[in-house]
């Protein structure tokens, strides 16, 4: 059991049933707001969790004093001298432990119960700080979260505050960043770690909804409703994801009348389906991710800044790629193994510079992309430097490998053959093939359509079963 200690000027009544919880020795308490005091303790017993309290009848000297609130101003001086040790703050008021600023500052808050002794509130404790015990002792990030975190600060930063968001029970989370960070993979990791994992994670990307259809997909329709195309009705994204997870992408270019009805939605957790009815309530766990300036857009007047507080308790900045080059040797050994052209994982030192000194404007989807066209196009194996073509270099890839020939064939009949489609391309390149299109089209999804002679919706279907975007290759400003 980690060594604990419970900073309150009340705490002889919790003190018994705390040490019976955590055993004798594991247990020291502090009665004054005296930070002088709390760190030296800290210090001295090398304290593994702090329990702080947020209000004080008395003063750092011990003395009576009006009830005030210095939770606060401990938890900043205890995080300056012990940014690595975990607090939990505790209160007697739901609406303190519910506080934006503790959650962003400490691993956790817990309400204080009326009666010392009820059992229900140590054993949540309990739980709390085994896994408070547990995030200290990870020793491999990328296998226990499912995404690279490397040894990057900012990375390890993100994975524990992932685990602490969902330690603290949030219910909505804002996942900000540029494109191609892996926004996706951290609602992934959401979702996997949490108590809802195995009930439903349904995900939406709002941009892909006309606007006169999303609020029917997020909420759903009543039967009969006239003009739906389905007699029976439909249950929305919402619904769908009752008792689950819903991811919500690109929130920020959502419309003002949509904004409106999600706020609702948020607020109340409950959804009314189009055309009317009753009320129907929805426990869900809203994740919220989105490639733009939420504050920016709200100065614009393009975004409802009390929309903006509900879905941002908890929030989480992905950094580009530029700023977390450390973590390049971890993704080039992931994008290795997933492929499926047997090659060596092994990263050469000159193939790791060149990796290295390129900025990635497309982040992580630039990097799989410039990766898995090296993969296609040689019979090198390592990689070698000169497998590696950025997207602005002008010269062209030679291909030595098999499969690199026959994209580049595949290309080249697209291009003089009239009947010659994407379809008539076995599909184990077809993924390849759909790649190189779009590089020359720029990004342009209607052109790289029309150029493999198949439609905008079928082309939009695969791209989606292969995690391919169009604005991954439009050239950046």
């Amino acid at each position: 059991m980690p060594k604990i200690l419970f900073v309150d000027d009340y705490y002889e009544g919790f003190e018994p049933y705390l040490k019976k919880e955590f055993g004798e020795d594991n247990v020291f308490c502090v009665k004054e707001p005296n930070i002088s005091n709390i760190n030296r303790m800290i210090e001295k017993e090398k304290i593994e969790v702090v329990l702080l309290d947020i209000k004080f009848d008395i003063d750092k000297n011990g003395n009576s004093c009006e009830s005030q609130d210095l939770g606060k101003d401990l938890l900043k001086k205890i995080k300056n001298k012990f940014p690595d040790t975990p607090v939990i703050m505790l209160s007697s008021y739901a609406r303190e432990v519910e506080s934006e600023e503790y959650n962003k500052l400490a691993e956790g808050t817990q309400q204080k119960p009326d009666n010392v002794s009820n059992q229900a509130f140590y054993q949540e404790l309990s739980r709390k700080i085994n896994l408070l015990h547990r995030i200290a002792s990870i020793a491999d990030w990328d296998e226990e979260m499912g995404f690279v975190v490397g040894d990057n600060p900012k990375m390890i930063d993100i994975a524990k505050r992932i685990l602490h968001g969902i330690q603290f029970g949030v219910k909505n989370f804002l996942i900000t960043g540029e494109n191609g960070t892996g926004k996706e993979k951290i609602a992934d990791a959401i979702y996997g770690h949490s108590n809802r994992h195995g009930k439903p994670f349904v995900k939406v990307n709002t941009s892909a909804l006309p606007e006169p259809l999303i609020e029917s997909e997020l909420f759903g329709v009543i039967p009969d409703y006239p003009g739906f195309h389905q007699p029976a009705g439909m249950i929305g994204k919402f619904e769908q994801a009752d008792g689950g997870t819903l991811f919500l992408d690109e929130i920020g270019d959502i419309s003002p009348k949509t904004q409106v009805a999600l706020l609702r939605v948020i607020q109340d957790r409950e959804i009314t389906r189009i055309g009317g009815g009753q009320p129907i309530k929805v426990d869900v766990v809203i994740i919220c991710a989105t490639n733009r300036n939420l504050e920016q857009l709200i100065k614009e007047g393009k975004f409802r800044e009390d929309l903006y507080y509900r879905i941002n308790p908890h929030h989480i900045y992905l950094p580009p790629l530029r700023e977390r080059k450390e973590i390049i040797p971890n993704l080039y050994g992931k994008v290795v193994e997933k492929s499926e052209k047997s090659i060596d994982t092994y990263l050469r030192n000159d193939v790791k510079e060149k990796l290295m000194n390129y900025d990635y404007p497309g982040n992580i989807r630039d990097f799989e992309n410039i990766i898995s066209r090296a993969i296609a196009y040689t019979s090198n194996s390592p990689l070698m430097a000169e497998d590696i073509i950025f997207p602005h270099e002008k010269k062209e890839a030679l291909p030595t490998s098999t499969e690199g020939k026959l994209i580049k064939e595949f290309m080249e009949r697209i291009d003089k053959e009239e009947e010659f489609t994407l379809t008539e391309i076995p599909l184990k390149y077809q993924p390849q093939v759909i790649r190189e299109a779009l590089q020359d089209e720029k990004g342009n999804v209607k052109e790289t359509a029309r150029k493999l002679k198949t439609t905008h919706g079928a082309l939009r279907r695969k791209m989606s079963d292969w995690g391919i975007r169009g604005r991954d290759f439009k050239p950046k400003e």
